[in-house]
């Protein structure tokens, strides 16, 4: 039997291809159509106007030599059958991308006669455990700080078995370039890796992507030479929209503004109408937590600090992520003694953050409150 683990090497037989493809027809020409075959596989059932392709094959190594190409052979007595690596891959023109998203590749197989026959010998080498030899992750929001933009394309190449295609052997102009288009009504801005090993592009300097609540369309795509800066060059692009990928290479992308945490300080054992005697205003960072409140009137009663707790809440559910304590020394105010001269003007109060880190937020429009409650007693 000449086949192993999915591989099957020369000489070729028809048992050899039923058993490994799972298909029970002992007819050629059905067994280079069948469904079962991987696309993925470099060698494989192509069109190709030729009845044999041994010249091509190195038999004292029992493999195909390096220089062979009938496997991607897209010429069918000097007419360009579209097929290449056994696929019709569509390209477009940058500027046609505001028309809609890229076509889907389409998979060829021999048709038999004369200009597509039927060889049982497509199949040495064939392995049917070959992979899609990349994959690409979109994100659906890039993140405004106010003045950049922040969002990552993910894109990878996976290794993959010698007899396994790869995109720089799908690639009819030779090394294949992932790139990322966005596009904004009609406008379109491109960029794509600066090397084949780059496994992130960012959306960073997008002319298109400059604030939040912005509506884009995002694809990915391939090139035959690198863009590494955004351009609005119209240039050719080839399509990634290849058949039964886990992945999408088009969705839509919204801009959101960044939300920071918010944090306040709060007053706690005031008693009665002292409680509203002195109202607060938003807290912030500075070297700590700061918050002021206006004084109302003169609370009738002298209180001292006597603790501060903290709370963390995650706002998108309300879950209290952290309670406890913070440390009084250095706090202000350590005291509340109020005259009527006071009335109108501001106390300050002030404490140290924490230490506490709370987990990284998957949401760009989620974030914790942090609220600090300074207990006083009479």
């Amino acid at each position: 039997m000449a086949n192993s683990g999915g591989l099957i090497t020369a000489p070729v037989s028809i048992q050899d291809v039923r058993q490994v493809l799972g298909n029970s027809s002992t007819d050629l020409g059905t067994l280079c159509k069948a469904s079962q075959i991987n696309m993925w596989a470099k060698y494989k059932p192509v069109p190709y106007a030729k009845i044999d392709t041994t010249d091509e094959f190195d038999r004292t190594n029992n493999k195909w030599k390096s220089t062979a190409t009938w496997w991607k052979n897209r010429i069918i007595n000097g007419v360009d059958s579209g097929a290449y690596c056994g696929f019709v891959i569509p390209t477009m023109d940058v500027g046609s991308l505001t028309e809609g998203d890229p076509d889907a590749w389409t998979v060829k197989r021999p048709a038999g006669g004369a200009n597509q026959p039927y060889r049982l010998t497509d199949f040495a080498c064939y392995y049917h455990g070959a992979v899609c030899p990349f994959s690409v992750t979109l994100p659906t929001t890039a993140v405004w700080t106010g003045s950049a933009i922040s969002g990552k394309v993910r894109v990878s190449r996976p290794s993959v078995h010698e007899y396994n295609l790869t995109l720089n052997d799908i690639m009819t102009g030779g090394t294949a370039y992932f790139g990322v288009a966005i596009i904004v009504g009609t406008s379109v801005y491109t960029k794509t890796q600066a090397s084949t090993s780059e496994a992130l592009i960012s959306l960073e300097g997008c002319p298109l992507l400059n604030g939040s609540g912005i509506n884009a369309r995002i694809v990915a795509f391939m090139t035959s030479s690198p863009h590494t800066s955004w351009t609005n060059a119209d240039y050719t692009v080839w399509s990634l929209a290849a058949p039964n990928i886990s992945f999408s290479v088009a969705g839509n992308l919204t801009t959101v503004q960044t939300v920071t945490d918010s944090y306040q300080i709060v007053l706690s054992g005031l008693i009665g109408t002292d409680k509203a005697a002195l109202r607060m205003d938003t807290a912030w960072l500075n070297n700590g937590v700061r918050s002021q409140a206006r004084i109302i009137r003169v609370p009738s009663h002298y209180y001292y600090l006597s603790s501060i707790s903290l709370k963390v809440v995650r706002y998108s559910d309300g879950t209290t992520m952290h309670t406890g304590s913070i440390t009084t020394l250095g706090a202000e105010q350590q005291a509340i003694e109020l005259t009527s001269s006071d009335v109108g003007t501001y106390l300050s109060f002030y404490c140290d953050k924490g230490s506490y880190t709370p987990p990284t937020l998957t949401d760009p429009t989620d974030y914790y409150i942090w609220t600090y409650t300074f207990n006083y007693s009479v």
